[in-house]
């Protein structure tokens, strides 16, 4: 397998994986419409956080990335069969676990690793697995749910998330070192914007800014988007934003600069309180 299909083939498994840990799992709460179901998966998803590093040191990427889809799988297991308040609660932490353990962090190492131009595409393609499952799968789902049951429709997650990890499992390789193979994009002698920008350090404030950001992020990407792309879609918008999510990416690579994608991000913050101002008064006037 030529160097190219193996980097992709690993892009692909990683964004199965987050269509599953950071997509389905995510958006199974909303037809629950439980709260602390919601509060018991970030509790563990948070925990996670703390040993996910310790967990992939200790079973690799591949195996690791398989089983957090497969605890995806059992979540939904769990949710179908619950027949007590205890049991949804049981199976929102194993959700948020799975979320935890196979979410971005295991992806953007792999991509690093894989990837020696093009990443930000491949991370943006990855990414993109989570916008993907909220829109294609909400239709599905709730179709599920009215033609058959909701115990039906986590059985139907359940074997779809089968499916993934086993693709997952097939596609995941640690590193291209491992198969004998070359980043993508690997070229012999690094350009000296290149090296420059691997020795870059930081200052304090740099860190603290980004820290700032990555919370900022974090309070809407994890869930706020899952409810933001269901918020889209019954609201009649298409699903187009979620196939394109990997766009920041691609316009930081084909520029070299991270600019464009700040546009991008802007454009995406106004577009959203468009909908929701636009759904508020949608909203008021059914109610007069």
């Amino acid at each position: 397998m030529k160097n190219i299909h193996r980097a992709w083939a690993v892009c692909l498994g990683c964004t199965l994986a987050l269509l599953v840990c950071g997509g389905l799992c995510i958006n199974a709460f909303s037809v629950t419409q439980t709260s602390m179901i919601t509060t018991a998966c970030s509790v563990t998803f948070l925990l996670c956080m703390f040993v996910v590093n310790t967990y992939y040191d200790k079973l690799g990427y591949r195996a690791g990335l398989t089983l957090a889809v497969l605890l995806g799988v059992g979540s939904f297991v769990l949710f179908a069969e619950a027949r007590t308040l205890p049991g949804y609660y049981l199976a929102g932490m194993l959700a948020g676990v799975s979320h935890g353990l196979g979410a971005m962090l295991p992806a953007s190492i792999l991509m690093l690793r894989w990837f020696s131009s093009r990443r930000g595409t491949a991370i943006g393609i990855c990414a993109a697995g989570t916008g993907i499952s909220a829109v294609v799968f909400s239709s599905i789902l709730s179709a599920f749910i009215e033609r058959f049951s909701l115990r039906v429709c986590f059985y139907f997650e359940a074997l779809v998330s089968l499916l993934a990890a086993i693709a997952v499992f097939l596609l995941i390789r640690e590193s291209p070192e491992a198969c004998g193979f070359a980043p993508y994009g690997t070229r012999e002698e690094a350009s000296s914007s290149e090296k420059q920008k691997l020795s870059i350090h930081p200052s304090r404030l740099r860190w603290a800014m980004l820290y700032l950001g990555v919370i900022l992020i974090g309070s809407i990407a994890s869930p706020g988007f899952a409810h933001m792309m269901i918020l889209f879609t019954s609201s009649g918008f298409s699903g187009a934003q979620a196939a394109f999510s990997f766009m920041p990416g691609a316009i930081a690579d084909l520029t070299g600069s991270y600019a464009p994608a700040y546009i991008v991000f802007t454009l995406f913050a106004i577009f959203t309180l468009a909908v929701v101002q636009s759904t508020y008064r949608l909203e008021r006037r059914s109610a007069v």
